[in-house]
């Protein structure tokens, strides 16, 4: 603990007439703690990550919880009144991943980190949808007509390369959910094949071989001759 002194002599004693308050270091404790609703799921299955900040001391700590994965940040979440923050994921490439949950504390309630969660994601089982390579693999069931050639589609999606790499999300900050219509919009030709028959509320993988996405030809961040790797969840047709 520091202190700042402010002294007057009296004769050969030394007073002490005023200490000044540290905040950041006299902030009460908390201790943050972390439950995954699975520890193992397939790619594209959602799993929830709830953090509970519990307050060492009286009074209702307020801010944010950090959900890191590996030590790379995957959501920023506000306390609710019960101290707790939850955050929805699904779109995990396979692996063993590594999660923590890091409160970073306010004025009166110092920072303060869960202890290490282990979820394991495996890629699923697919099913080939063309003779010339192309997969997808149906994680979670929807409901209703299948999308169709014509139908105008709203989805979100996460691109990898077989490495892990993910090149693109519409799931970023500052992005929306991507819309599409079957036929018309310009899209990789294995993309708009792995869409055909998805229904509202499905989580499909699609594996692209580079014959039906870019082939030899790299496009920003993906190499040439690159296998693509899309989960996409079908939010609406039209």
């Amino acid at each position: 603990m520091r202190f700042g002194w402010k002294t007057k002599k009296s004769g050969k004693s030394t007073v002490m007439l005023e200490a000044l308050e540290d905040r950041r270091l006299l902030s009460t404790a908390t201790l943050t703690g972390l439950v995954l609703s699975r520890s193992a799921s397939d790619m594209g299955q959602d799993v929830t990550f709830t953090a509970t900040v519990t307050p060492q001391g009286s009074g209702t700590p307020t801010g944010f919880v950090r959900f890191m994965d590996s030590g790379t940040l995957v959501a920023k979440i506000a306390l609710s009144g019960s101290n707790t923050a939850s955050y929805d994921e699904y779109a995990f490439f396979k692996g063993t991943h590594s999660i923590t949950a890091k409160y970073v504390g306010d004025n009166n309630f110092a920072k303060s980190a869960s202890t290490a969660q282990a979820l394991q994601v495996v890629k699923g089982t697919f099913q080939p949808a063309t003779g010339d390579g192309l997969k997808i693999a149906t994680v979670t069931a929807g409901t209703g007509p299948g999308a169709a050639e014509g139908d105008s589609l709203q989805m979100n999606y996460t691109g990898y390369l077989t490495d892990g790499t993910k090149f693109d999300s519409s799931l970023n900050s500052g992005r929306s959910p991507f819309d599409v219509t079957i036929g018309t919009t310009s899209l990789i030709q294995g993309f708009t094949e792995g869409l055909i028959g998805m229904q509202v509320g499905e989580t499909r993988i699609i594996l692209i071989p580079p014959a039906e996405g870019y082939g030899r030809k790299a496009n920003g961040p993906i190499p040439a001759n690159s296998t693509l790797i899309f989960v996409v969840t079908l939010e609406s047709i039209s």
